[in-house]
C-alpha cells in the first residue's frame, strides 16, 4: 500500500480505539443499540416506536416502579437514542471530548465520569421534570464538557474557550429546541463540574477514586429515593 493510499476502515477503527478505548467502546455500544432499536421498529427516524429495548430503557419515572430492574433505567436510557441525527451527535461528541479525558486522566477514570454524569443527568430529570421519557448520551456528554473546560483550563491553552463556547452554543440548542430535555443538560453540566472539581482538586488516584465514587453514589441514591417516594404515592409534580 503506497503512502498516499486511504486508511482502510477496520485500520481507522482499531487507530480510533487505541487513542481512546473507553470512549470508542461508548459510542460503539450507542451505535449498536441504536441499530437494535431501528431493527425492532422498522425505522432510523422513529426507532424508538414499537422497539422493546427502547421500551424497556426510556427514562420515564412512572415506568420506574414495575420491577427491581426499573431504576436501572436511569443508566440502559443513556444508549438510546431518538433519530440518527441525535445519536450520530452524541457520539460524535462523546468520542472527541471522551478521547481528550481518556489522555488526561487514563480510560479508567474516563468510565467513571461518563457513568456518573448519566446517572447524575438521569437523577436530576427524574426529580424536577419526572412525567417527561427522556432519552440520550447528552448526560454524560455534558459531563465529559465541563471536566474539558477544566482541563483546557489546567493547561493554560486556547481550548477553554472553545470549550465554553462548545457548551453555550449546546444550551442555546436546549433552550430553543422543544422536546430536548433541559434538566438532563444541566443535571450532567452540574455533575461534570463536581467531578472536574475531584478530578483537580486531589491528586493521588486514590482520593479521586473516592470522590467520584462519591458522587456517583449520591446520583444512585436520589433515584432510588424518587422511585421509592413514586411507590409510596407520593406525586410526580
Amino acid at each position: 500500500m503506497s503512502p498516499s493510499s486511504p486508511t482502510p476502515p477496520a485500520q481507522m477503527a482499531r487507530n480510533l480505539y487505541r487513542q481512546a478505548p473507553v470512549s470508542a467502546a461508548t459510542a460503539t455500544l450507542i451505535i449498536i443499540v441504536f441499530m437494535i432499536t431501528a431493527v425492532q421498529s422498522h425505522s432510523i427516524t422513529g426507532n424508538l416506536n414499537d422497539s422493546g429495548l427502547g421500551d424497556a430503557w426510556v427514562l420515564y419515572l412512572p415506568l420506574m416502579d414495575g420491577s427491581p430492574f426499573g431504576p436501572l433505567r436511569a443508566l440502559g436510557s443513556s444508549l438510546l437514542h431518538l433519530g440518527i441525527g441525535h445519536m450520530l451527535i452524541n457520539v460524535i461528541l462523546l468520542y472527541l471530548i471522551g478521547r481528550e479525558t481518556e489522555w488526561t486522566f487514563g480510560s479508567p477514570l474516563t468510565a467513571g465520569i461518563l457513568v456518573t454524569g448519566a446517572l447524575g443527568a438521569s437523577a436530576t430529570v427524574v426529580w424536577q421534570s419526572p412525567g417527561s421519557p427522556t432519552v440520550g448520551a447528552s448526560g454524560a456528554v455534558y459531563a465529559l464538557m465541563a471536566v474539558f473546560v477544566a482541563i483546557a483550563y489546567s493547561r493554560k491553552d486556547s481550548q477553554v474557550g472553545g470549550a465554553l463556547v462548545l457548551i453555550g452554543v449546546n444550551l442555546a440548542y436546549t433552550l430553543m429546541t422543544p422536546g430536548v430535555s433541559l434538566w438532563g443538560h444541566l443535571g450532567g453540566l452540574a455533575t461534570g463540574a463536581l467531578l472536574a472539581g475531584v478530578l483537580f482538586g486531589v491528586r493521588s488516584r486514590g482520593a479521586r477514586w473516592f470522590g467520584l465514587g462519591s458522587i456517583c453514589a449520591v446520583a444512585v441514591i436520589a433515584v432510588l429515593v424518587r422511585v421509592a417516594m413514586l411507590s409510596t404515592g407520593a406525586s410526580l409534580s
